[in-house]
């Protein structure tokens, strides 16, 4: 064959390349699962949102939808009513589920209290309110009326020696809470990074005290979840979310610098703030040694009837190890 047919034959090969390439596209496009996520912005949805901007769950054959809702509640009641796939909550939401027959369960972790300075009681810097029995007949907003802040609040109260039942709750999206609190129509807010950082950075809140230590030292503060029917119908979904997730969770805990401008996206507060806050703490997989605390003062405090083990929350297709 001469030069000229080799080229000819060439272009033909080329031009048949070029007219299939889009088509090969669209279907590996096409061939991506598409998974439905909801939470509420704050830090312990970095991990996720990084494995989003880098293309880890592409690389596992998923396509997130991910929806800002203005708390873990709002999350639960559209994973229930099936409008979302997965959901970020606090980890009580869940436990209150489970004890009515609520069919939720945990599939990938999502932020683990380790007592360091990432939320906690603000009142405003002015405030005569310093210890816990100052809180009697005050109000204080958090993103539930019955949420993993709240019970913290009670047992705080009663570990210090005041009425868990004299204070009042009222419920406030995590970022409005401290326009709230510098207005006066709250006497206190329970917080979390970054809405936390924010409403420290001007001077005009201070802290009151830690009070999620008075549920353990350590725990699971959310948790991704699903239902147990979604589960069923789709576990190699199940499956591959938890894996992204966790090799999401590991980087970020090691790399939080990475996950910088993913979470000012996310939430529209300003980088400045962020970068000086300290970060939700990360784990690869959930434990139930790290959701049992929640469940014992739950009960304690009458928010369910009666304990039950920590694994009966968490799915048998979570990962249950990670090894890099």
């Amino acid at each position: 064959m001469d030069r000229i047919a080799r080229f000819a034959l060439l272009s033909v090969v080329l031009a048949l390349l070029l007219s299939i390439a889009p088509s090969t596209l669209a279907a590996q496009s096409s061939a991506l699962t598409v998974i439905r996520l909801g939470s509420s912005a704050d830090d312990q949805i970095s991990p996720v949102l990084y494995a989003m901007r880098t293309g880890m769950f592409e690389r596992a054959g998923l396509k997130i939808e991910m929806t800002k809702m203005n708390s873990g509640a709002a999350v639960a009641a559209a994973v229930a009513s099936g409008a979302l796939d997965f959901g970020k909550s606090s980890i009580l939401g869940l436990v209150i589920g489970h004890s009515k027959g609520v069919p939720f369960t945990i599939v990938a972790p999502a932020g683990l209290w380790a007592s360091k300075p990432e939320g906690g009681l603000i009142v405003r810097s002015d405030s005569t309110i310093h210890t816990a029995k100052d809180f009697a007949g005050k109000t204080v907003s958090a993103a539930a009326v019955v949420d993993i802040n709240t019970l913290a609040m009670q047992a705080w109260l009663d570990q210090n020696g005041a009425d868990p039942k004299a204070v009042k709750f009222v419920e406030l999206p995590t970022l409005e809470a401290p326009v709230a609190l510098a207005a006066g129509r709250v006497d206190g807010a329970t917080l979390f990074n970054p809405a936390y950082a924010k409403a420290m950075a001007d001077g005009k809140s201070r802290l009151v005290a830690p009070i999620f230590n008075a549920i353990a030292k350590r725990f699971l503060l959310g948790t991704w979840f699903t239902t147990t029917d979604y589960v069923q119908k789709n576990r190699g979904i199940v499956e591959r979310f938890s894996r992204v997730v966790a090799e999401a969770s590991a980087y970020a805990g090691a790399h939080p610098d990475d996950t910088l401008d993913d979470i000012v996206a996310f939430t529209g507060i300003d980088k400045s703030l962020i970068v000086h806050m300290q970060r939700s703490t990360q784990t690869p997989v959930a434990n139930a040694a790290d959701l049992q605390p929640v469940i014992d003062v739950a009960v304690k405090y009458g928010v369910i009837d009666k304990s039950f083990p920590a694994t009966e929350l968490i799915s048998d297709a979570a990962l249950k190890t990670y090894t890099r």
